[in-house]
């Protein structure tokens, strides 16, 4: 019996006893709730609950069976909001509540500290204790779930449900010896005809390495299907399917799960029945559609809507992506309200991930997350959240996502923490790097090893070459070693070692390196030349040329590519740049860098300042702006800087305009160039019309008006304020603002740029006003803050002192 099947056992034994003396309503949704009919009991309860005359106990039984009752009907949240009233004052059955509303919906190690309290209470529940167990179960605990319920048997002996369950865990964790000895003794209770037992007989022989024996015992079992439960009859479906792939009969072994699903329509393992069908699949050289084309076409809903969601899933093992993708955008559509849709939106991101298209993949993962129930499936959305936040950069976001995909599904802990574990390598956490690499197999913790190398020697740290040392001496057959021996080859250049360099680079390249292992090397190599003491633009793009040209079909090409066009623009050669990055984009129109690659591409044209080269720079940013990705408002704002580069600031505004009032709007960053841009252009059109001069100010006050705004943006906001306060011909309102710069302290590192823009015009505004004192305090307030310019500022104001005989403090 699986584990939730359990939890709801525990939860039905509470409660539903009836209480002498209690409210009718109360009595009557008791009884509802037991006879699986919540909804009346929700009903009955809600109104008892508006009657003035109930006592605070009976009010608190109301509230619990409410409680309950919304569980029983799957609102787990409306239950735990009904009884926080009884949390608070430690009712106890309300606790139990709590815990059983955890396990239902997968967050097990919360559960099994409630089950846990509970269970050590003076005469502690059942449902506690077998709460205890199940939890523990589902934690991987096994060995802590039978310790529990051997420890329960001994106070209620001969329970046949726990003792049942107890083999079935010991057949779990290997205890085969002790199962069979319990499962000797229940032959010896009367229950050799018992199937239940028979069915664990079987599974027990599967564990002996008995599959032709346990075959039998399913096959018996089978043959009188109508005795059965559906739970007995799906279980030994299972083991006669595992009993054939076994005695390596997979390409029969999804005949018993077919014939199940056809039968049993209505099944409540119809979606356990249908991922056993699809692991046999997966093991079969050649694995038939048809079966599940035909379900799709003639089958009850529920099976047609599974089999669809396990055709993708075979299309993408064999290797058809786009025809999966297809149908899981059909399933979705056609099928928005089953419980397989969050699934399959699942797989669609992963699809629209390995394809590039990050906003399409986001969108399917937030579909997702709104359908999520229970903790097991919300781990599998943060799995791919932190997946996301990972390749943007984001790797605090990853890692409290992979942190809470660990703790949510035992099954992903172990590639959650591994993950969780790079995370923090990237955000250079090593202690919460050395936790997560302690929680991992010795195979993952000797991949991290060698992670931890790598990015060390990315980050300059001068332990890389250490770490890397270290792994090749711990794993010299690790089949990553020659990336440990690039990378050492890396770190010799940039210590401007060439022979270190060449020998680690050698060997990597002549220690029978695998086609991959060399085109690693190839890849490396334009990269190394780029760190090279001796490196040149010429030497990089010569190495990146030597790439492309022996790897044409590498997927590596693209990040090449990018290098390319990064060092043609470095190089000025804009020209280059453009016809590199924007075959890129044509290249790779969904990949991971076109989006990128065409706005880089649109600003390389933009700086060859010809008129065809301009009309081509727009032309790219336009197609940027139509992919709708991260990249859209930054092409719509270099649009308008080329429209105000033309002289037509009305033309800019307007797209400034759109960029600020645009849905999502654009981040903080890029609001508040946009902001100071578009006052420039404001400011432009002042010459004319000085009202626009006061909606300059207006512009250029929403950025430095923020409390968080960066001091880069607030001091480059409030000088250009100055300047058209000046336009006005408000000069002292010009001066005060300047100030502002030069008082307003900076946390962090200090931005000189704007700051010593400000303070110097302010002073050149009081000398043209022959204010000599204030010009000198405004010198020498500069120059009490060290800095490229403060000595200079001081010379000004010592120079000013002596000019006009001003006195010496």
């Amino acid at each position: 019996m699986n584990q939730k099947t359990w939890a709801l056992f525990a939860y039905s034994v509470s409660g539903i006893l009836l209480h002498a003396e209690e409210p009718l309503a109360l009595a009557e949704a008791r009884k509802a709730r037991a006879e699986s009919i919540p909804l009346v009991a929700v009903q009955k309860l809600r109104t008892l609950l508006t009657k003035p005359h109930l006592t605070l106990e009976e009010r608190h039984s109301a509230e619990l069976e409410l409680g309950r009752a919304l569980f029983a009907d799957k609102d787990s949240t409306g239950a735990i909001a009904v009884v926080q009233s009884l949390l608070k004052i430690g009712n106890i059955d309300a606790e139990l509540l709590q815990a059983q509303i955890f396990a239902s919906d997968g967050y097990w190690n919360r559960a099994a500290t409630l089950f846990a309290k509970l269970a050590q209470l003076p005469n502690a529940s059942v449902p506690a204790k077998l709460g205890l167990a199940e939890s523990q179960a589902a934690l991987g605990q096994i060995t802590e779930a039978i310790s529990t319920l051997e420890s329960f048997l001994a106070e209620h002996p001969k329970n046949r449900f726990v003792e049942l369950r107890l083999i079935d865990l010991l057949i779990q964790s290997g205890g085969h010896q002790r199962a069979r000895t319990l499962l000797d003794d229940l032959s010896s209770s009367n229950l050799d005809g018992d199937p239940e037992k028979k069915c664990l007989d079987g599974r027990l022989l599967l564990a002996e390495d008995h599959p032709t024996e346990a075959l039998a015992v399913f096959n018996q079992l089978l043959q009188s299907p109508n005795t059965l439960t559906d739970a007995l009859r799906f279980s030994a479906t299972l083991g006669t399917a595992e009993s054939l792939l076994l005695l390596q009969r997979a390409e029969v072994a999804d005949t018993p799960v077919e014939q199940f699903i056809a039968r049993s329509p209505d099944s409540p393992h119809l979606t356990q029945a249908f991922q056993k069908l699809d692991q046999i699949y997966a093991k079969q050289a050649n694995p038939s559609e048809t079966v599940l084309k035909l379900w799709v076409k003639d089958a009850p809903p529920q099976t047609a809507t599974l089999a669809r969601f396990y055709s993708a899933r075979l299309r993408i093992r064999s290797k058809n992506p786009e025809s999966a993708l297809k149908t899981l955008n059909t399933l979705i559509e056609s099928s928005p309200t089953s419980p397989i849709i969050l699934n399959a939106q699942l797989l669609q991101a992963d699809l629209l991930l390995q394809k590039g298209n990050l906003p399409a993949a986001i969108k399917a993962i937030e579909d997702a997350e709104r359908r999520a129930t229970d903790g097991l499936q919300r781990a599998e959305i943060e799995m791919r959240k932190a997946n996301i936040h990972y390749r943007q950069g984001e790797w605090l976001l990853a890692l409290n996502s992979f942190d809470q995909a660990s703790q949510r599904s035992p099954r992903l802990h172990q590639s959650a923490t591994f993950n969780l574990a790079l995370s923090a390598l990237a955000l250079g956490n090593y202690h919460r790097y050395s936790i997560a690499s302690n929680a991992v197999t010795p195979a993952l913790q000797s991949t991290l090893a060698l992670e931890k190398g790598l990015t060390q020697a990315r980050n300059g740290d001068h332990l890389a070459a250490e770490t890397l040392d270290l792994f090749l001496h711990q794993s010299p057959n690790h089949p990553r070693q020659s990336e440990a021996r690039l990378a050492l080859s890396e770190l010799a250049f940039a210590a401007n070692d060439p022979r270190k360099a060449e020998e680690y680079l050698t060997v990597a390249n002549t220690s029978n390196p695998s086609p991959e292992t060399a085109e690693h090397a190839a890849y490396l190599a334009v990269f190394l030349a780029e760190k090279s003491p001796e490196s040149t633009d010429e030497r990089v793009a010569k190495e990146a040329k030597s790439f492309l040209d022996t790897y044409p079909k590498s997927a590596l090409r693209p990040e090449v590519q990018m290098k390319l066009g990064q060092v043609y623009i470095h190089a000025g050669d804009y020209v280059g740049a453009e016809t590199q990055l924007t075959k890129l984009g044509q290249d790779q129109p969904s990949g991971p860098y076109a989006e990128v690659a065409l706005y880089l591409a649109g600003q390389s044209a933009m700086r060859q300042i010809n008129q065809g080269a301009i009309d081509r720079a727009l032309v790219l940013f336009d197609q940027v702006v139509k992919r709708d990705g991260p990249f859209k408002l930054r092409a719509r704002q270099q649009q308008a800087i080329i429209q105000s580069q033309l002289g037509k600031p009305l033309e800019a505004i307007v797209i400034y305009d759109a960029i600020i009032n645009s849905t999502p709007p654009p981040d903080s960053e890029l609001r508040n160039a946009v902001l100071c841009e578009k006052g420039d252009n404001l400011i432009l059109l002042g010459r004319k019309d000085p009202k626009q001069l006061e909606n300059a100010i207006l512009s250029f006050d929403e950025v430095a008006s923020k409390p968080l705004t960066p001091p880069s943006w607030r001091n480059q906001a409030l000088y250009k304020k100055g300047r058209a306060l000046r336009a006005l011909e408000r000069d002292q309102d010009a001066l005060a603002t300047w100030y502002d710069v030069l008082n307003q302290p900076s946390a962090g590192e200090p931005e000189f740029f704007w700051y010593y823009k400000s303070g110097f015009e302010a002073a050149e505004l009081c000398r043209a006003q022959k204010h000599w004192v204030n010009a000198v305090g405004l010198y020498e307030k500069i120059a009490k803050v060290p800095g490229p310019r403060s000595t200079e500022a001081k010379e000004r104001a010592r120079e000013l002192r002596l000019e006009k005989f001003l006195p010496w403090d």
